[in-house]
């Protein structure tokens, strides 16, 4: 390859500007105070880490977790998820939703997103954030909500399903269960999935209506995807099959 051929004489360019620089480097240290220095030092490590901080920015985690789920990203809500029949969008008053992730999970179409509820104008600090994942029913429900109490939704934003006890002393003690039909509640909440329930180290709530399923939580900062995914796939997993043969007339 001749001298003239650009490809080959970049990198030796590259090479020589790189000595040179070590060179005059050098020399400075020499002549330079020490103070000035350590300066130009501290100086370079603060602009390198700002580089880094700005450079990890541009790729939130959401980003990185599609890529390896397999998962497509919108940083809006493309697919009017605040028309959905389900009670968190409404109950909070208006909100957004943003970050959403959907595709096939475990042959499952799911879509994970963020939902922010509007900040009342008596109370800002009032507006919260849910980490949610919705994935299809096996059947056709009626609408039943079910979340831990520690979540301290205010009675108003409860929705207007009736409230309702399953017997069941700790469970009812630790969930607020809510629906109107309580044989479809007591079939859908049996014994495995309410263990498992009161098993989760960080509790979810649940809300079904129709051939939606939404596992919900409040959060002050995003969470990873797989684990609103694994929530959402661990209640259906759970569901009895007297439950998913279930039909609403």
């Amino acid at each position: 390859m001749g001298a003239d051929d650009p490809r080959g004489l970049n990198p030796w360019l590259r090479l020589l500007a790189l000595v040179v620089a070590v060179v005059v480097g050098a020399l400075l240290l020499k002549l330079l105070p020490p103070i000035v220095v350590l300066a130009m030092f501290v100086g370079g490590i603060a602009y390198v880490n700002v580089r880094l901080r700005s450079t990890s920015a541009t790729t939130k985690p959401s980003v990185a977790e599609a890529r390896v789920l397999g998962l497509e990203r919108s940083p809006t809500d493309r697919f009017g998820l605040l028309g959905y029949p389900l009670s968190l969008f409404s109950r909070e008053g208006d909100g957004e939703i943003v970050d959403v992730l959907w595709g096939s999970w475990r042959r499952l179409d799911v879509k994970v997103f963020e939902y922010r509820s509007a900040a009342s104008e008596i109370d800002i600090a009032a507006s919260r954030r849910f980490a949610c994942a919705l994935g299809p029913a096996p059947a056709e429900w009626p609408a039943l909500c079910v979340e831990p109490k520690a979540f301290l939704t205010p009675a108003t934003q409860r929705g207007p399903l009736r409230a309702m006890q399953l017997g069941e002393g700790v469970f009812d003690d630790r969930f607020d269960l809510r629906c109107d039909d309580e044989v479809f509640a007591r079939q859908l909440l049996d014994r495995a999935l309410r263990d498992w329930m009161l098993a989760s180290a960080d509790s979810w709530g649940f809300e079904v209506n129709g051939r939606f399923l939404l596992a919900y939580r409040p959060v002050q900062s995003p969470i990873p995807t797989a684990e609103a995914l694994e929530a959402l796939g661990g209640f259906l997993e759970r569901v009895p099959k007297s439950a998913q043969r279930r039909v609403q007339m």
